[in-house]
């Protein structure tokens, strides 16, 4: 999450932080505007994250 939020190209449409209470839970995650070469998108994310790519036919 770090590294994808640093990129200025992807915005952190909702979630992103730790979830409140006890234990290591975090929101649920959308991230817009996610590259194909972003490590976001080229590795495995543990956690409910989800990155959105765009692209043209």
């Amino acid at each position: 999450m770090e590294a994808a939020r640093a990129l200025p190209h992807i915005k952190v449409v909702t979630g992103g932080s730790r979830a409140d209470g006890a234990g290591y839970y975090f929101q649920p995650t959308l991230l817009a505007g996610a590259r194909q070469e972003d490590a976001i998108v080229q590795r495995e994310v543990f956690g409910p994250v989800v990155s959105v790519t765009p692209f043209s036919r």
